[in-house]
């Protein structure tokens, strides 16, 4: 591919859901409403659904069910259930090529997730932004796969940097610089385009992007097992360092992957 055009004209790139439209262009208002945000995803009932099962999800401890996204929306935020719907207007929307697991591949999409709202609460970020990032990633990867005539996904755990590698010998760019153009195109905040285009090699970037360099670590130990020491020691110790955080911090309170694959969400 010589150039991010054609690739975009040769990837099946999905139509943006009139909700998700909506929701990503909420960004830009400094104040939004419970009321807005019920308006525009009450429009879309798999959405609904998926929000009124994050509100009773036994995360929340509640002791009566959630039945109205008014009160959804007050229990988790109006910045949660805006990620958490375009993320759902997004696993909707992209069809994985032949011979990819739809359940593999959102179960390493939500660790990859998972691990980016954690360390981002770690460093100091917007911890849905984060979220919503880490899902993002990933999508490259599907529509990388379907300019290939097998895609299948992995037969065994890789290291990001070594699949991002791959996927610009196979067509000029990585997942994260594919789902960058596209999070243009779409008209997501710049935080999140900057994050995504320079995920793969945050250090080289100018100005460096924290979130770049969260969503770089986030993806790498969503590829490792819990207590992978040969993993974590893998992790460029420069970039953790320059996010003020260390490898061993990591090591002692990784979180249990298991805890970011509930994918009924999506």
């Amino acid at each position: 591919m010589n150039s991010l055009d054609e690739l975009m004209q040769t990837a099946r790139l999905p139509v943006m859901p009139e909700v998700a439209m909506k929701l990503v262009s909420s960004f830009a208002s400094e104040t939004l409403e419970i009321t807005y945000m019920r308006d525009v995803i009450s429009k879309d009932p798999v959405v609904t659904a998926s929000v009124l099962r994050l509100a009773n999800s036994p995360l929340h401890g509640l002791s009566r069910s959630v039945n109205s996204l008014d009160a959804a929306i007050s229990i988790l935020g109006i910045s949660k259930v805006r990620t958490q719907a375009i993320a759902v207007c997004l696993s909707n929307s992209f069809d994985l090529p032949k011979g990819m697991s739809r359940e593999t591949f959102w179960n390493q999409s939500m660790r990859c997730a998972g691990y980016a709202m954690w360390l981002a609460l770690a460093v100091g970020l917007d911890e849905n932004e984060a979220w919503l990032t880490g899902v993002m990633l990933h999508l490259g990867e599907v529509l990388i796969g379907q300019m290939q005539t097998a895609a299948t996904t992995p037969a065994a755990p890789t290291t990001p940097g070594s699949r991002w590698q791959a996927e610009r010998a196979q067509v000029g760019f990585d997942e994260g610089q594919v789902m960058a153009e596209v999070a243009r195109r779409w008209h997501f905040p710049v935080e999140i385009v900057q994050a995504l285009q320079d995920c793969s090699d945050p250090l080289a970037a100018v100005p460096f992007a924290p979130l770049a360099a969260v969503l770089h670590l986030a993806a790498t130990l969503s590829e490792a097992g819990r207590g992978d020491d040969a993993i974590l020691q893998a992790m460029p110790p420069e970039l953790v360092v320059r996010l003020g955080i260390d490898i061993e911090w990591i090591a002692q309170y990784l979180p249990d992957p298991a805890s970011f694959t509930d994918t009924s969400m999506l």
